[in-house]
């Protein structure tokens, strides 16, 4: 089994799960798998590695991470040792199943961002037994796609068959801005997917980020004493204005040139 099973160089823990699913695997006719792995999505720039071992310790690497991860989510809904060797056998046809391969190949697309794990929920849901209610095949592919980017970049022909693979696409495409380009909605996604803090980029090792403690937090300090005006008070919209005006919470309105004075005159107070 065993060129399969040392093949990322014996450096790594094997799940158990992995270690049963890539020996069978192992015992059939390996290179014929690897084909089958690699023709799904990139073909002709694979065709141009001359060196069979480089795409077997490539094939070896991502099942096993991608086994391992799956086991991970099992292991994280408590289930017993003998409740995770039942799912051993499904595996072993679930990941041989030619839309699951194509799936899996996808992560070694640099141009492919999100892997479809509808197709993987739905192939699972077909031919294997039900997963747990809090099984996440979107987090499995995430950190699944996260380390064959890993592969690639430890590999040095992989890598360089890949990336020539991409500059010849690069080279192909217009790069002018189209007219149609929406500058604000491409603003407004940029925000949306970098407004947050993604947790599962601190640690791609393991899933237990409620122990994720906050030592400390920087609060800027721009507070000022203010005993006569509150800038924040006259910034407020104007309709929410008037229904404390008619609720009694409202002072008068002020005239712009007072408001600009004590507006002036709060900020040149010193912040405290």
């Amino acid at each position: 089994m065993i060129e399969w099973l040392i093949a990322w160089g014996g450096s790594e823990a094997v799940k158990f799960i992995a270690q049963e699913v890539i020996g069978e695997l192992a015992q059939g006719t390996a290179e014929d798998y690897v084909k089958d792995f690699f023709k799904q999505g990139i073909s002709d720039a694979i065709g141009g590695i001359k060196n069979g071992k480089v795409l077997q310790k490539a094939t070896a690497q991502a099942i096993k991470y991608f086994l391992d991860l799956i086991q991970q989510e099992l292991e994280n809904a408590e289930l017993s040792e003998s409740e995770l060797k039942e799912y051993t056998k499904p595996l072993k046809q679930f990941i041989k199943n030619k839309s699951v391969l194509e799936v899996l190949i996808m992560a070694f697309d640099h141009d492919l961002k999100i892997l479809d794990t509808n197709k993987l929920a739905i192939t699972w849901n077909e031919i294997n037994p039900l997963l747990p209610d809090d099984f996440d095949w979107e987090l499995v592919a995430k950190q699944y796609r996260r380390r064959v980017k890993k592969i690639i970049r430890e590999s040095d022909e992989l890598r360089e068959i890949l990336n020539s693979k991409n500059l010849d696409k690069l080279v192909n495409q217009n790069t002018e801005i189209k007219p149609e380009f929406d500058l604000e909605k491409y603003q407004e996604g940029i925000r949306e997917q970098y407004g947050n803090l993604k947790l599962e980029s601190l640690d791609t090792s393991g899933y237990a980020y409620n122990q994720l403690k906050l030592w400390r937090m920087f609060i800027p300090q721009n507070v000022r004493e203010s005993q006569e005006f509150m800038p924040q008070v006259h910034e407020i919209p104007k309709e929410y204005r008037q229904q404390l005006k008619e609720t009694g919470q409202f002072e008068e309105e002020l005239s712009q040139e007072r408001l600009e004075g004590l507006r002036r005159r709060y900020f040149e107070q010193q912040i405290r």
